[in-house]
């Protein structure tokens, strides 16, 4: 499979590097996966695949594009290629009017479940997230109350690496605030009710306070509240993988590509 990702330049993160992530993705299943972008200077990340401007002739099985800022260009290659085309819906809700406007040649695909309220016969392929934040161990600061058991909860991820307990004990002031700063995460875990004035003070050393909930309530809004310490740390995110998306998308482009060939013959 041959697929062409249409992009207005190659200079910022968010949309625009969510395909060339995806990009390379689809080189690393085997396809041929050429970038044609209006700006073709400056770009920020490694893309293993073809970079082209919009004005260089396209032949491929797959268009795929997120920008909305063109419409003239898409138009003009949807009639001058007469291929399958597929659509990624972003995220901004003051688009879907102009996404609505592509859809009589435009396959959508919405990566926000709540879309399909818009776009009801969508498929749907969530967003991904780079692998590269999984090598960095968390540093988990924490103050070990009596029956609180944090260490037993979170002692897997410190064995395997992925976190680093760092207990807070018999520091003085100057000390606690370089810890604080140390610190990913402040865990709150508490068991019976009082004050949790080491919460209030990672807080206000801007650190991210993970708790159960008790004795934050004052600040709860600040705070990240869960219901299992040992999930959260786990990998928060690991159904978001760019890999997955990408082997989501493939799945929908066959699809479509099989519908089209059925109905030319």
């Amino acid at each position: 499979m041959t697929i062409a990702i249409i992009l207005p330049h190659l200079k910022r993160f968010g949309g625009v590097r969510r395909f060339i992530e995806l990009g390379n993705e689809f080189i690393k299943a085997g396809h041929h996966t050429t970038i044609y972008a209006g700006n073709t200077k400056g770009c920020v990340f490694q893309f293993n695949g073809d970079i082209k401007s919009w004005d260089e002739d396209i032949n491929t099985d797959i268009v795929l594009c997120g920008d909305t800022s063109n419409w003239k260009s898409f138009r003009e290659l949807k009639a001058s290629t007469g291929k399958k085309f597929i659509y990624i819906i972003a995220s901004a809700k003051n688009y879907v009017s102009r996404y609505k406007e592509a859809l009589e040649y435009a396959t959508p695909i919405v990566n926000n479940k709540k879309f399909l309220t818009e776009f009801s016969n969508a498929e749907i392929a969530e967003g991904g997230i780079s692998d590269y934040w999984k090598s960095k161990t968390l540093n988990v600061l924490y103050h070990g109350r009596k029956g609180v058991h944090i260490e037993e909860q979170l002692a897997d991820l410190a064995s395997s690496g992925r976190i680093t307990l760092m207990p807070l004990s018999g520091l003085d002031d100057n000390d606690l605030l370089t810890e604080y700063r140390k610190a990913d995460y402040f865990v709150a875990w508490e068991t019976s009710g009082g004050w949790n004035n080491m919460a209030a003070e990672a807080i206000a050393s801007g650190v991210p306070v993970v708790t159960n909930g008790f004795n934050c309530e004052p600040f709860i809004d600040r705070c990240i509240v869960v219901k299992d310490l040992k999930e959260f740390f786990l990998d928060p995110m690991k159904e978001f993988r760019y890999s997955i998306t990408a082997s989501t998308l493939l799945e929908i482009f066959n699809k479509n590509i099989c519908q089209v060939h059925l109905s030319n013959n």
